[in-house]
């Protein structure tokens, strides 16, 4: 009944939103007709203006002496067509004509702004004479109509010579014609009518036709309103046209740029909507009427097919439940229930088969995985859904802890996580699987450094999920970075050797930033004796104190090497050459300090030093510490101990310690 019931309001509710689209479309479609109507009337009116205005202009391009003017209609035949009538004054407002029906008009002409405005601005200009100043008789009327006055101004050397003027008295000629002159659409039901044709002011110049049925009263109103709004809004002369409505009427405005005319044109929205009025009723009661006859048998109807239905209910409850075998208790029916139950059985039976073939296969990949000695895991959307329990042991979680778990949180670094999971999203765009090495945090806190492998499940389907299998390689990882050490350190002091230190010297040399550096190469003094006479191990461990005292005496960021024997080297970045002399007299007085204990005696040496700083003209390492090696050559010879500069620095007073 609920159904029936919407059926009927959703077909009365259709029906009336189809009804009032279509009255807003028809009302949107007839405001505009009207409205291109008034907007085409005002375009034509204005092309006739102008057609007309410089009609005048050629004729003042060619006209003779204003006193030689010949005002009759066979001199000038073109203008006689356009204008009723035809004058030529002076700028002061005087007729060079002498008829005598002229002189009423020479009279007004002076006192005209129109006028004015062409004689002191040097333009044309079209403008119309008030009611009550167009007194001129005409065919024996009493008063005459309303006039259009075109004035030209006649330039002679650039000044105003004379105007000429041209006449229409209104709705007399074609000027307005086909605008004020009822037409097809003022029969019987015309829903649009021409109201009146105004100046900016106001002021009507031309009173439209009544439609059929329509008073006098009526348009008056109407247009006394939209005029009213008019005002309100500043009275522009729009010519695209302006809408007002009011009620039932709707008024529209269309502009004529130049003389500043309005065209006002209005329509009837009762008068076009009575149709569709009519045409809703109608479809409502047919609504009505049909759905009244087919509720009776839909009722029947479906009281007889929807009896097997709540069997059907029971079942497939009991099917979700799990209380019943798959293959019994459904329902035998004919129609649609009776084909939804027959698929409902197959989908069950076929759902039961598929359920035990995927527990198979899921004890099958829990087996495997449990067996593998690789860390397995299942992730999609980038979070952990299977893992065995190599992964969990690794990891240090339980298999359930992991399960659900954002993957970026196994990693140590979260900053490498992001870089991660980009690289295999990465490779895996690339259809390649993803190998690398992370430090991995375990549960506890501790972490480990594991090799990761990740592939897809389906190539191409991310959204299948990705398979991990992750390996510990701490022991791996710690060999490799102490083989990598032992390349470049040397095993006796800890310092860097030959090769690092020059890699060293090479990578700030490659460097684009160019800071004072200081070489310093550092030679031990009577240290033979100690090896010939204690022995190497004596040597050894003389050699192991100096390399800690260098090593104390320097910046985190400097470098302190031992290019062989009892030979150091110390690299000063970003050490200026006064305070690379400072520091190389501390080092002399570090490594003096120094005594080994051995045999019940003191052991200590002193050290002869060579300072050079890094100049673009070096150009090479291998430069640089000759520099350097001759500087220490030089200590040697000035008597040992000592500090001494390359020839390229100054070697100043000795600053004290």
């Amino acid at each position: 009944m609920g159904a029936l019931l919407a059926g009927v309001l959703a077909t009365a509710l259709i029906s009336g939103l189809l009804v009032r689209d279509a009255e807003r479309e028809t009302e949107a479609r007839a405001r505009q007709v009207v409205l291109q109507d008034a907007v085409h009337s005002a375009a034509a009116l204005s092309r006739r203006l102008m057609e007309r205005q410089r009609s005048l202009w050629v004729a003042a391009q060619t006209l003779p002496e204003p006193a030689r003017w010949d005002a009759s209609s066979g001199a000038h035949p073109g203008l006689a067509v356009l204008f009723d009538e035809v004058v030529v004054a002076d700028p002061q407002g005087q007729l060079f004509s002498a008829r005598a029906e002229d002189r009423p008009l020479q009279a007004l002409l002076p006192r005209q702004p129109g006028f004015l405005t062409t004689v002191q601005a040097s333009r044309p200009m079209v403008w119309v004479l008030p009611r009550d100043t167009t007194s001129v008789p005409r065919s024996g009327a009493a008063t005459a109509p309303l006039a259009t006055v075109f004035t030209q101004p006649v330039l002679r050397d650039g000044r105003v010579q004379a105007v000429l003027v041209g006449i229409i008295w209104l709705r007399r000629t074609g000027l307005m014609s086909d605008v004020v002159e009822p037409g097809p659409d003022f029969g019987e039901g015309a829903i649009s009518q021409l109201l009146a044709i105004t100046d900016n002011q106001g002021r009507r110049l031309v009173d439209g036709a009544l439609a059929t049925g329509t008073t006098q009263a009526a348009p008056s109103v109407w247009l006394s309103v939209a005029m009213r709004q008019w005002r309100d809004q500043g009275s522009p002369v729009e010519s695209d046209g302006l809408v007002w409505s009011d009620g039932d009427q709707i008024v529209v405005a269309a502009g004529i740029p130049g003389p500043d005319w309005v065209i006002w044109r209005a329509y009837s929205r009762a008068a076009m909507m009575a149709p569709l009025d009519a045409l809703r009723v109608r479809s409502l009661r047919w609504a009505l009427g049909t759905w009244a006859g087919l509720s009776l048998v839909l009722l029947l109807y479906l009281g007889w097919q929807l009896s097997p239905l709540a069997q059907l209910e029971r079942r497939v409850v009991a099917l979700l439940d799990g209380d019943q075998a798959p293959q019994d208790g459904w329902p035998v029916a004919r129609g649609e229930i009776g084909a939804l139950s027959a698929t409902l059985h197959s989908v069950a039976l076929a759902l039961a088969h598929k359920d035990h073939e995927n527990h198979q296969l899921l004890e099958r990949l829990e087996s495997v995985m449990a067996a593998a000695p690789l860390g397995l895991a299942f992730l999609r959307e980038d979070r952990l859904t299977l893992v065995n329990a190599e992964l969990a042991r690794l990891l240090g979680y339980a298999p359930s802890e992991l399960r659900g778990l954002p993957a970026r949180l196994l990693l140590a670094d979260v900053g490498d996580a992001d870089r991660m999971l980009g690289a295999i999203q990465a490779a895996l765009r690339e259809g390649r699987a993803y190998v690398g090495e992370h430090s991995f945090l375990r549960q506890q806190g501790n972490t480990f450094w594991g090799q990761l492998h990740a592939s897809e499940v389906r190539p191409g389907q991310p959204e299948a999920g990705m398979v991990w299998t992750l390996s510990d390689i701490t022991a791996q990882v710690q060999s490799r970075h102490q083989l990598e050490w032992s390349a470049t350190h040397d095993a006796l002091t800890g310092l860097l050797n030959r090769r690092g230190f020059q890699e060293r010297m090479e990578r700030f040399i490659e460097g684009r930033l160019r800071r004072p550096t200081a070489l310093l190469v550092i030679d031990l003094d009577h240290f033979k004796p100690i090896n010939d006479s204690e022995g190497h191990q004596a040597g050894d461990a003389m050699l192991q104190a100096v390399a800690g005292a260098l090593n104390d005496g320097v910046r985190v960021s400097d470098a302190v090497g031992r290019l062989g024997g009892d030979e150091f080297a110390v690299l000063l970045e970003g050490c200026p050459p006064q305070w690379a002399q400072r520091l190389a007299h501390k080092l002399l007085e570090r490594v003096q300090a120094v005594q080994v204990p051995w045999n019940g005696r003191q052991l200590q040496v002193s050290a002869s030093i060579g300072l050079a700083m890094w100049e673009d003209r070096l150009g090479s390492v291998a430069s640089w510490t000759h520099q350097a090696d001759l500087a220490c050559y030089e200590a040697k010879r000035a008597g040992r101990a000592n500090v001494q500069a390359s020839a390229a620095e100054p070697v100043g007073e000795a600053l004290p310690g």
